[in-house]
């Protein structure tokens, strides 16, 4: 979303699709908008979408071609409310504003015994993964004093 500054912001968010009805957000980002045409290079592999490798690029020499720099990017997270306002008192230029979240993939997981297929576990979630653990993994665990049943989850 762009929005031209100095102003307040005082609107809806629009959320990213969801499936199954569920999101949860996760940032909030603001940058200002630039003329520049920036382009990542070889950016569907980069991405993972094609299965290509991905070579190392080459130097800029510090060149930022258009790129949006860490110190010019806002934190804007912590002015969401809950049902997805944002309320922020934009600086002057015009800026974007990115909102990240996530929802699920709405795939079972497999493979699984019947009694054990159902949507994958939140992975971005400590509590999600904490409970998966000790449900899946750590029963699947020997009882040696070796066994990962022993150690805590990685975290």
């Amino acid at each position: 979303m762009r929005v031209t500054g100095p102003t307040n912001f005082n609107a809806a968010l629009p959320q990213p699709p969801t499936k199954l009805d569920f999101y949860r957000d996760i940032s909030v980002l603001a940058f200002p908008s630039s003329d520049a045409k920036a382009a990542i290079e070889n950016i569907n592999a980069k991405a993972g979408v094609n299965g290509d490798a991905v070579l190392s690029s080459h130097d800029s020499g510090g060149a930022t071609n258009g790129a949006v720099q860490r110190r010019e990017i806002v934190d804007l997270t912590s002015k969401l409310t809950v049902d997805g306002r944002l309320n922020w008192k934009v600086p002057a230029g015009e800026w974007i504003i990115l909102r990240f979240g996530h929802t699920t993939t709405g795939k079972d997981n497999h493979p699984a015994p019947k009694e054990g297929t159902g949507l994958e576990c939140d992975k971005m979630s400590k509590t999600a993964l904490d409970a998966h653990w000790d449900v899946s993994c750590r029963k699947f665990s020997t009882t040696s004093a070796r066994s990962p049943a022993k150690r805590s989850p990685p975290r």
